[in-house]
């Protein structure tokens, strides 16, 4: 799979839930910026309110994905970034894992689609990393676990899980935020890569593309050769950003100058 691909890498898809907040504070109206920008790949959040698992109903969840069709618009996949300590404290980890198989079930709702999230593999219980594994392989959903301030332990970990379905999501942001070179970790570990976020970071805060220090170049062409792992378009990330759509149109601008 290469960059080139018009319908997998090449295509950037967007994550929906801050331009919820940046336009009429619906999916609806979240849904049409994304249209008006040109794009046809969005990312669902499901922490967003109104979209949480449990507050779906299966007709609402058909209603949600008759909008993405209506609207010639592509699910790339979901999002489940609650705070990593709740997955190792007693008091937060039922909760966690209920939400965690509830996003799953909304994935596979959605077109069994691929969920990306934020574990802290290295401290969490073996019996616990288990219950993840084994929910992921029986509802047939892909992974993107994210770990940026401990890549080589994830690394290690999916390494022993061995499932093709449970890969590494990276997020540059989140890595240059760690102190490493987003593009190193790329060249070094693609094979692992399912699901791979456009973003970028610079005096200690997400910044919009180009304005921190990702080589966005240098990425581009590491994706491209780390593409065979990679299942769907890569995800302009603007989690964080002040003015989310602006940083949509300059994003896109970015990125397509860099594939020149």
């Amino acid at each position: 799979m290469s960059l080139i691909d018009p319908l997998t890498q090449d295509a950037l898809s967007v994550t929906l839930e801050p331009l919820v907040r940046a336009t009429d504070g619906t999916v609806r109206g979240a849904v049409a910026a994304v249209v008006d920008a040109g794009m046809r790949c969005l990312q669902l959040d499901a922490t967003l309110p109104g979209v949480r698992p449990r507050e779906l109903s299966k007709r609402a969840r058909q209603d949600l994905a008759a909008l993405f069709t209506r609207s010639g618009v592509r699910l790339t996949g979901v999002d489940l970034f609650i705070p990593q300590r709740h997955f190792v404290e007693a008091a937060h980890l039922d909760r966690a894992m209920a939400a965690l198989v509830g996003a799953m079930e909304l994935c596979v709702d959605l077109g069994r689609v691929p969920l990306s999230l934020a574990l802290p593999v290295s401290e969490m219980e073996v019996g616990s990393l288990k219950f993840v594994v084994e929910s992921a392989d029986g509802l047939g959903v892909k992974l993107a676990v994210h770990d940026e301030r401990h890549v080589d332990p994830l690394v290690s970990w999916l390494a022993g899980v061995d499932l093709r379905g449970i890969g590494m999501g990276i997020d540059p942001a989140a890595l240059i935020a760690a102190g490493l070179d987003a593009n190193q970790v790329l060249h070094k570990h693609g094979n692992r890569v399912t699901v791979a976020r456009l973003s970028d970071y610079a005096a200690g805060n997400r910044t919009p593309i180009g304005r921190g220090e990702l080589d966005v170049t240098g990425y581009r062409i590491a994706l491209d050769i780390a593409g065979k792992s990679c299942v769907g378009p890569v995800v302009l990330d603007l989690r964080g950003l002040s003015d989310p759509t602006g940083a949509m149109a300059s994003g896109i601008k970015m990125w397509d100058t860099a594939g020149v």
